[in-house]
């Protein structure tokens, strides 16, 4: 009696926890299934996952193709790799935008004297990366071509402050204060960017570029008397001599002369990422006061292996000339 009571009582109980089980692993199966079919939200994160790596090594593939023409100025052409990059970026809003496109589109917006849109590009790449220098800079160079002095200033001090020992940012600071007849101010950050005579070397260009040319060669003794075996202040003085203390006619003159390589320069890979000897805004650029544009109508300048710490104070100037 007692062995039959026990079946009767729990065996439904058995019953229902056997069904149970087996609808579980039914269940887990269908699962395993679903996961292996690509149905599942693994199998969608991964599809997405593969499309951004494509479009990344897309724009790896463009941004080289846009350099390269950079550094030949085939700049319409540089325009087309770019475009498409930032078309890319419209279209996966997803993919971590790279400011550098963005301020090579500047560059070329500015050489084709779109100033505006130059400006536009620079406030996208600041917008993308506040840590990086380099597109304040190129933001304020855009000013100072302008003649937008006051804002190029503020714009150039940013780009000093998170890199103060940039002789690049420092020459074009100096520039724009000696656009500005502060040659004080102007012989300071030239100081800060490199030699004494250095310094005063890039003087004799502010002075040329202004047509004061009793002053530009007082500046190149200063600086050849400073450094005897300083070459560039060397021939410089030389022409003037030449030329019976007339070299220059105009400032366009002196940017001539300047353009056929008295003091050309160059740098490589340094600022937003970009592909090894490559500049940030492209190899093959002359940089012209420390930038990184090729302007016409702007002469070149030493002291970039020269950097000196903007919170040290400027020595101050032999026997200055302004």
């Amino acid at each position: 009696m007692t062995l039959k009571k026990y079946h009767s009582i729990y065996w439904p109980c058995g019953a229902v926890l056997l069904m149970a089980g087996l609808m579980l692993m039914a269940c887990c199966a269908g699962c395993k299934s679903s996961g292996n079919s690509g149905g599942g939200s693994k199998g969608l994160f991964a599809s997405k996952k593969s499309k951004y790596e494509e479009q990344e090594k897309d724009i790896t593939v463009l941004l080289a193709d846009g350099n390269r023409a950079m550094g030949s100025r085939r700049y319409h052409e540089a325009r087309g790799h770019y475009l498409k990059i930032l078309e890319i970026y419209d279209k996966n809003p997803g993919i971590q935008k790279n400011p550098l496109p963005y301020c090579q589109m500047g560059i070329i917006s500015e050489e084709l004297k779109m100033y505006p849109e130059a400006e536009g590009y620079y406030r996208q790449a600041i917008a993308l990366d506040e840590t990086q220098p380099e597109p304040y800079n190129s933001l304020g160079y855009c000013m100072f071509r302008q003649q937008k002095y006051d804002e190029a200033i503020e714009w150039i001090e940013k780009a000093v402050e998170l890199r103060p020992a940039g002789s690049k940012y420092l020459n074009n600071l100096a520039l724009v204060y000696g656009s500005k007849e502060n040659y004080p101010k102007a012989f300071q950050y030239f100081r800060l960017a490199g030699t004494e005579a250095d310094a005063y070397y890039n003087m004799s260009t502010i002075f040329a570029m202004q047509g004061k040319n009793e002053e530009a060669q007082e500046s190149l003794r200063h600086a050849t008397r400073l450094d005897p075996s300083h070459k560039d202040a060397n021939r410089m003085l030389m022409s003037y001599t030449e030329t019976e203390n007339d070299l220059f006619d105009s400032p366009t003159d002196f940017y001539d002369y300047q353009k056929r390589g008295l003091v050309e320069y160059h740098d490589t890979g340094a600022g937003l990422g970009g592909p090894p000897n490559v500049e940030p805004v492209t190899a093959g650029y002359t940089r012209q006061y420390g930038s990184s544009h090729q302007i016409s109508g702007v002469p070149t300048v030493m002291g970039e292996s020269h950097p000196v710490n903007i919170t040290q104070p400027a020595p101050a100037p032999v026997n200055p000339v302004y």
